[in-house]
Formats: structure tokens, C-alpha cells, sequence
């Protein structure tokens, strides 16, 4: 969550909506003030863990809720008051995309995509064949470049549906009238309503697009990329980067 939210501040987003359940109030708790640690570090003198207390966020976070898993267009009607009317970026909380200093975050890439063509903009990737079928592949109308103009997300297909290789991964910048779409959507047998349906219908109305934004992305949704993130992450950080490069030679000799 952390990474996910530096991500929304460096892409120039000043409002976050957090969508949780009553199951992870730790959450909550992790990104509100504690003036009373902020107090007790200061008095001890211990500046550099003050300074990452204090710089946990500096995004305006406000907590949402989901009493029960609907699926993902119902995930995003619980967010509707919080959207009122303006236009929003979702960041999935099981994608976490690393650019490093310098580099355009990824959902500012898929921003101004939004800002150029003023269509809904699904963030894609390229995933080898053997394993698009896990995740939803977009169907390619038109290019320029690294935007392309959709008509169609197959979700988890099957040889014969594969129309590409890009493969939705968790970022999206949405026109604010997927909202009616998904409101005006009759929930599947199993009760969720979905957010690739309310996509396809505005891709049906030339109102979708796919941008290849680039970034390491980790599927924290399985057990490899969540480790694959953690020695990443880990190899990266100025102060234990050394030792943990340290260790992992001394493991593989």
C-alpha cells in the first residue's frame, strides 16, 4: 500500500480513496497521523526514523468501504460519493508498478494518455502466451505508438479468443460516466458486477483505450511475485540493499 500510494502522489494525484473492508482496519491506522510517536521520536533525537513517520503520506487519504466482495465494478460504485463528477485513476492493490526516480510513474503515463484522447485508458502490458490466460487481453482497433484504441477485453481466454499479447495489469484512468454504465449494469449469476463489462460497453462506444506503460510490475497476487517484490525492493534500498545482495551470493555458492 505504501508503494501504491507514493505512486498516486508521484503522478500528481491529490485525493486518494482507500476501499477496504472491516477486516483491515490496520490500514487505516497505518496511514494516520500518530502525533504521539511523531512526539516521542522527536525527543529522543531520532530524526531519520521521524522523517519517514512523517513522509508515510502527504496525499489527502480518505477510507472507504465494501461491507462485502461484489466484485470490481461494484468495488468502484462503493467509491462513487467520494468520485462525484470528476474523471479518476484506479490502482489495483495486488499491482505494485516500481519506476524509478526520474521516470514517469505509471499511472501518470496512463493520465496523460486520458488527457490526449479523453477515453477510458486500461494499462497494459505484454505477458508471454503460455501465460495471457490468466489475465484479461485487450483486442487492438487502431495504434499510435504505445496508445491503442480498443474495442474489446477478453477476460482469461482461451487459445483460440488470444487477440494479443497486452494484457490489462491493474492500472486505469476512467471517464467519469463509466459510473452510469456500471450502476445501469445487471449484476452476473453470481451476484458481482464486473468492470471489464461497464470497459467493453464504453469500448463498443469508442470511449476505451489500452496504454503499454512501462515499469516493472509485481502480481502481488501470487506467491512468486510477492517474493520476486520483497528481494527487489530489498536489493534497491540504500541501506540494506548491500547486505541483502550479500546474502543471496552467499546462498547461491
Amino acid at each position: 500500500m505504501q508503494y501504491i500510494v507514493a505512486e498516486a502522489e508521484r503522478s500528481g494525484i491529490q485525493k486518494l480513496g482507500v476501499l477496504i473492508n472491516d477486516d483491515k482496519d490496520a490500514i487505516r491506522r497505518y496511514f494516520a497521523p500518530n502525533l504521539k510517536l511523531e512526539t516521542a521520536l522527536e525527543k529522543a533525537g531520532k530524526t531519520d526514523f521521524l522523517r519517514a513517520v512523517r513522509a508515510i503520506s502527504k496525499i489527502d487519504i480518505e477510507f472507504l468501504l465494501q461491507k462485502e466482495p461484489l466484485g470490481s465494478g461494484h468495488a468502484v460504485l462503493c467509491c462513487r460519493n467520494f468520485i462525484g463528477k470528476d474523471d479518476f485513476a484506479l490502482l489495483n492493490g495486488d499491482d505494485v508498478v516500481y519506476n524509478a526516480d526520474g521516470e514517469t510513474p505509471a499511472t501518470r503515463q496512463l493520465t496523460e494518455c486520458f488527457e490526449n484522447y479523453r477515453r477510458t485508458v486500461v494499462g497494459v502490458q505484454a505477458v508471454p502466451r503460455d501465460q495471457i490466460g490468466k489475465y484479461g487481453v485487450v483486442r487492438i482497433v487502431t495504434s499510435e505508438g504505445r496508445a491503442h484504441m480498443i474495442d474489446k477485453i477478453i477476460e482469461k481466454p482461451k487459445e483460440h479468443e488470444i487477440c494479443s499479447e497486452l494484457a490489462s495489469l491493474g492500472r486505469y484512468a476512467f471517464r467519469n460516466d463509466i459510473l452510469e454504465v456500471l450502476r445501469d449494469l445487471k449484476p452476473a449469476q453470481n451476484g458481482e458486477i464486473q468492470l471489464t463489462d461497464a470497459i467493453n460497453i464504453q469500448a463498443e462506444q469508442d470511449k476505451a483505450a489500452a496504454f503499454e506503460f512501462t515499469g516493472r510490475r509485481y502480481d502481488l497476487g501470487s506467491k512468486a511475485g510477492y517474493i520476486e517484490a520483497n528481494v527487489e525492493y530489498a536489493l534497491r534500498d540504500a541501506e540494506i540493499g548491500g547486505s541483502v545482495a550479500a546474502f543471496i551470493k552467499r546462498k547461491r555458492e
